[in-house]
């Protein structure tokens, strides 16, 4: 039986595991679904399926519209039915979809949309849709309207120019808007009209049917959608050939497990596993200490023995696919034990009695360094990395308590402060906006890091376009490296998967599994 945990953090901050619901796009709130038994195992015959319909899983109770919606199911396939004015590609950059041109200035976003773009009804797309749309956004979409907090006003300038005005400056405000584009007026509908190349065709065999209002050449002119609300019925589905292609988080909690002749593309993911510090208390309260500790996690080795190659090591808070990811930056903190150690030393800590353990002074007396790494969570990928941690942390001389707590227990042991280390996972936005892990008063900043200079810094990067960005980051993260109120270890990676054969010019993004789909072969 399914059951549904809300978490709002690491200690179980996961999606759905392969196709699971609901969904939310969100820093701050990842429910995860996990299953009572055991994760079925199913190994698929190799040689071509019997099948040769082109499907996709849909979950016949969740919602096909793109607002109201929270099925991660039917928004994945959701894609191809609605276009946002930008895409994010897997570099993480804005690129511009139904805007053709767009202006910043003074707070001030101004959008020109495409001329001839047309509904799946044949009305064209004018600007009062967009702000019909992400009005409803703001109002209440349970998966997009955290993007929009910034938002004061959104007008339409003339028929095909959208004016938003921000609260603040925010010269990277484009990635946040790869968010679908309804028609006007439409939010109450099951299926609104979009401006994809296909239209939901409701039904006792719903179905995906080509637009004849399409701006690109659609490779299928049917998509029949399989109805796969549980995981054993997808795993089934997928065995059987009618679901074609799916995607899936292979480290989520009780993540399905597939077996035979299928092919699978790699994509990233804005999410984030972390070390997240307890900046007050002693010793830790010591930011060179904290930075020592970086130098004890081999990044290297967890993503390809603990993720299962399902993740990249990143020492800077930002995906080493993004071009703000500095590699000789990120250099500074990579693993090594024997700078480690050498840091302690630097710190007058050692392991004076010979116990195999590393010892501080406070005044006069010496304590051993014993720390607590808080994990609230049954996700036996996030449990093997921090297992590791731990473990290496323990050979260089750190007493080392893995504290595994109920989420309940977990989240009352973070809001008092009661914890020395915790492993985080958060998925960010694509503008690797980290005001609410390190501003102060963050929502996600447990560890009570207060910094006047960081929170500037983090105003100067969101304020920063595209000829500012990298000097805002570089800044920005050399404070971070400084401070350490955190320690980045890794960005998952998550995959489109097919049935081999199928499909051919897959190019899967994280907001859009079936980007290029137009170019499939």
């Amino acid at each position: 039986m399914k059951r549904l945990v809300l978490l709002f953090l690491i200690f179980s901050l996961t999606f759905a595991s392969c196709g699971g619901e609901p969904f939310y796009d969100d820093i701050t709130l990842l429910p995860a679904d996990t299953y009572s038994s055991e994760p079925p195992v199913i190994y698929v015959p190799s040689g071509q399926s019997a099948v040769e319909t082109f499907g996709l899983a849909y979950s016949p109770t969740g919602s096909v519209n793109p607002i109201t919606g929270t099925s991660k199911l039917n928004n994945d396939f959701m894609r191809l039915l609605y276009d946002s004015l930008f895409t994010v590609n897997n570099e993480f950059e804005a690129v511009p979809s139904l805007c053709e041109s767009f202006e910043y200035s003074e707070r001030t976003y101004t959008l020109g949309l495409k001329k001839g773009v047309l509904f799946s009804d044949g009305s064209e797309l004018t600007a009062q849709d967009v702000k019909y749309t992400l009005d409803q956004v703001k109002a209440g979409s349970a998966i997009y309207s955290g993007r929009l907090s910034d938002v004061v006003n959104i007008s339409a300038a003339d028929e095909y120019t959208v004016k938003i005005l921000l609260s603040r400056e925010n010269g990277n405000f484009a990635k946040l808007l790869d968010i679908p584009i309804i028609k006007a007026g439409s939010v109450s509908e099951t299926s609104p009209p979009g401006t994809g190349m296909y239209v939901f065709i409701n039904g006792e065999n719903p179905y995906l049917s080509a637009s004849e209002h399409r701006r690109t050449e659609a490779p299928l002119s049917r998509i029949q959608l399989v109805a796969s609300p549980e995981a054993d019925l997808l795993i089934y589905n997928f065995e059987l050939g009618t679901v074609s292609a799916l995607s899936c988080d292979p480290t989520a909690t009780d993540a399905v497990v597939f077996g035979g002749n299928y092919e699978e593309w790699s994509y990233p993911t804005s999410i984030m596993y972390y070390l997240g510090f307890n900046t007050a208390k002693a010793p830790l309260n010591d930011p060179q200490l904290r930075r020592a500790i970086s130098y004890a996690i081999d990044r290297e080795l967890i993503c390809r023995a603990d993720m299962l190659k399902h993740a990249s090591p990143a020492e800077l808070p930002v995906s080493p696919y993004s071009s703000l990811y500095d590699k000789s930056s990120a250099d500074r903190l990579s693993f090594s034990s024997e700078r480690f150690l050498s840091l302690l030393e630097e710190l007058g800590m050692s392991d004076s009695d010979g116990d195999g353990i590393v010892e501080y002074t406070v005044g006069k007396r010496a304590y051993p360094f014993e720390i607590s790494l808080l994990l609230g969570t049954d996700n036996i990928y996030k449990t093997a990395v921090a297992e590791r941690i731990a473990e290496d942390l323990r050979t260089m001389g750190v007493g080392v308590t893995l504290n595994i707590l109920s989420w309940d227990n977990c989240r009352r042991a973070l809001a008092s402060r009661n914890f020395d280390i915790y492993l985080g996972e958060v998925k960010l936005t694509s503008d690797f906006n980290l005001e609410k892990l390190v501003g102060t008063n963050g929502s996600l900043n447990f560890g009570g890091y207060s910094s006047g200079e960081t929170d500037r810094l983090l105003t100067e990067f969101i304020a920063a376009d595209e000829n500012s960005i990298g000097s805002a980051a570089s800044s920005l993260f050399d404070a971070l490296y400084e401070d350490v109120p955190f320690l980045p270890i890794l960005f998952k990676e998550q995959l489109l998967m097919a049935r081999r054969g199928f499909i051919r010019g897959a190019s899967p993004t994280q907001s859009n599994v079936y980007n290029n789909f137009e170019n499939y072969r």
